[in-house]
């Protein structure tokens, strides 16, 4: 492990705990940080939510903030949002940004906590 997976894996979780507050794209139902032994120092996060918009591409995209007072970070936070519907369409065209979240050697799920990502992302599936 990596001396930026200890260093924020505090600020992930509170950042996952936030979020979990904000009400306004529904219900937050996954938050995955993945690839988090980068050397870059970046913190790649992956959320779904309930409500969130879907734009119909069935592309996941990535959102990139730079490190801040609020959340300091050697590299930048990489925020992709989705919604269950959205998840499912880059699903079945084989989304790159999914891809690398499933293949990723490093990665927690962080809400639900403890949960596996296999058995979570089968079951948005359906």
């Amino acid at each position: 492990m990596s001396v930026y997976v200890d260093m924020y894996h505090d600020r992930v979780k509170d950042l996952v705990e936030k979020h979990l507050s904000i009400t306004r794209n529904g219900k937050l139902l996954l938050a995955v940080w993945y690839d988090r032994d980068n050397e870059k120092g970046d913190v790649n996060l992956f959320e779904v939510y309930e409500d969130f918009p879907d734009p119909g591409m069935g592309k996941l995209e990535t959102f990139m903030f730079p490190s801040s007072s609020a959340f300091p970070m050697k590299g930048d936070l990489r925020l992709t949002i989705t919604s269950p519907s959205e998840l499912r369409e880059a699903a079945e065209r084989g989304d790159t940004i999914l891809k690398s979240i499933q293949e990723s050697p490093d990665l927690e799920v962080i809400y639900p906590e403890g949960g596996d990502l296999t058995t979570i992302l089968r079951e948005m599936s359906r």
